[in-house]
């Protein structure tokens, strides 16, 4: 039985099956109505095209700070301003309504969960003063007059964070590994093509054809699927949108839409057994091409209908250039698992390992931290983890800053001033073959993570990358890993604490 949601464009039929969670909705189909070169052009243009936008963008709820214990109802005020495909403001009519749900929230804890709104004006909700401690996601949308919508997403936050602790449900995510079975070869094949994992973007009741293999990134935030991958479910298009890798220089541009995320676990008998995510912001791309000076680009020629399937789930990592919108946790399908329980019996966060991944921290045990400092720039976000590298045999000096494991490469990035770089560690733009060097996260007397090597090229064993590239990107010190650590740790993301996590495996 469906809780915290009456019937309407999300539907209200659920499904268990197996150890798995699936979630069988009906919305209403929109096609896509982008373009090609002109959605490369409108993506460097105004947010405000096919958007919804909110005031206040982002609202803190004075929540107990234990279970049991509640603070006094609160009459909460939204005003959404929806603009068309033109940047017109859309005034919602009985005709042409704005709708209005609610996920993540735990039965009459905000009301009302759904709503379809007539007239313009702020809307009005009622906050309980119940315990919570997972955000909850308000999302928009409404047509527009040119056969297009506009989608808007923000969250309720709780003011009050509760002590640490982890709620019972998780979900483990196989990865494809290669096709390889034996856990070795699986890590192996990990480490040199990336982690992927089966999903299903914008269709809510899959069949097992449905899933393809997507590419998970910690080194980016959105989910980028071609549009001619996109489900049938979706809510859009809505406004143009871009996301740059700067690794590669790649360029994508498309348009956005609200859509479910649906991670595969098995197939049982032809039947899928998945985990579903509420609807976000994923981008549906049509076309590509290379940033200036782009030295690896995969699009010399730009190219309709790029083959692109990304699970962007870093935290820090927003905004990457004009036209790209993903800036909030609201737009990482890693956190927003839902389940019978409207996913209040999960903690955002998850685990990567070197051959799956668990959604929904239910045990730290294993697990040493580093704590991470709220990102005021993205609130419900955190700041880059802290890190540092050095060369032992060179010199005894740490140079230490922000640090990413970033599962979506598998070389290194090591970004510092020229100036500061010791000389016997430079040889071109790489730290010449033969040098030892440590990495570690957190600080150096209390590291959550550390390791060295020796960098051999054409022999990297462990953690250590088959590349090390020096880098002045950013101001400041920042180490980008690549994925390898993966082969000696488990890292484990706590979004509600705000701390990373290592094991030792």
């Amino acid at each position: 039985m469906w809780c915290g949601m009456p019937s309407g464009r999300w539907g209200s039929r659920i499904r268990w099956i197996s150890s798995g969670l699936a979630f069988l909705f009906a919305i209403v189909a929109i096609g896509f109505a982008g373009g090609t070169r002109a959605a490369e052009s409108a993506a460097d243009g105004s947010s405000n095209l096919s958007s919804i936008s909110f005031s206040p963008a982002v609202i803190k709820l004075n929540n107990p700070g234990s279970q049991g214990v509640t603070t006094k109802t609160t009459t909460i005020k939204v005003t959404m301003t929806a603009y068309d495909a033109q940047g017109e403001v859309i005034t919602p009519s009985a005709a042409n309504p704005l709708n209005l749900a609610l996920f993540g929230a735990a039965d009459g804890l905000i009301t009302t969960p759904e709503m379809t709104i007539t007239s313009a004006g702020p809307v009005t909700f009622t906050y309980s003063g119940g315990y919570f401690t997972n955000p909850v996601t308000l999302e928009a949308w409404i047509g527009n007059d040119y056969g297009a919508q506009s989608i808007g997403v923000m969250q309720f936050l709780p003011k009050n964070r509760p002590a640490c602790s982890y709620a019972a449900q998780s979900f483990t995510i196989p990865t494809i590994c290669g096709g390889a079975t034996d856990p070795t070869d699986c890590a192996a094949n990990n480490m040199t093509g990336g982690l992927q994992v089966n999903a299903a973007v914008g269709v809510n009741s899959p069949n097992a054809s449905a899933f393809i293999p997507y590419t998970i990134d910690t080194g980016s935030l959105g989910v980028i699927v071609p549009v001619s991958d996109l489900g049938p479910d979706a809510i859009g298009p809505a406004g143009p949108g871009k996301k740059y890798y700067d690794s590669s220089g790649n360029i994508f541009t498309g348009n956005y839409y609200l859509a479910r995320v649906n991670l595969l676990i098995s197939v049982n008998d032809g039947t899928p057994i998945y985990v579903q995510t509420n609807p976000i912001k994923v981008l549906a791309v049509n076309y590509a091409y290379c940033a200036p000076n782009a030295a690896d680009c995969s699009y010399p020629t730009p190219t309709t209908n790029p083959q692109i399937h990304y699970l962007g789930v870093g935290f820090d990592r927003n905004n990457t250039t004009d036209g790209d919108y993903f800036d909030s946790p609201a737009d990482n399908a890693f956190l927003e698992v839902t389940d019978a329980n409207n996913g209040t019996d999960i903690t955002p966060g998850y685990i990567l390992t070197s051959t799956n991944v668990t959604l929904g921290l239910s045990s730290s045990t294993g697990y040493k931290f580093t704590k991470l400092k709220p990102n005021t720039a993205s609130p419900g976000d955190w700041i880059q983890m802290p890190g540092c590298f050095g060369f032992p045999d060179i010199n005894k000096q740490s140079y230490c800053g922000g640090l990413l494991l970033d599962v979506g490469i598998d070389h290194m990035y090591l970004n510092l001033k020229p100036a500061r770089r010791p000389k016997d560690a430079v040889s071109d733009s790489t730290v010449p073959t033969g040098t030892y060097v440590n990495i570690l996260t957190g600080t150096i007397k209390n590291p959550s993570m550390s390791y060295e090597f020796q960098f051999e090229p054409d022999d990297a064993t462990g953690p250590a990358p088959e590349e090390i590239n020096w880098v002045n990107l950013v101001p400041g010190v920042f180490i980008n890993t690549g994925r390898r650590p993966l082969i000696a740790y488990n890292y484990m993301f706590d979004a509600q604490c705000g701390q990373v996590g290592f094991q030792p495996n």
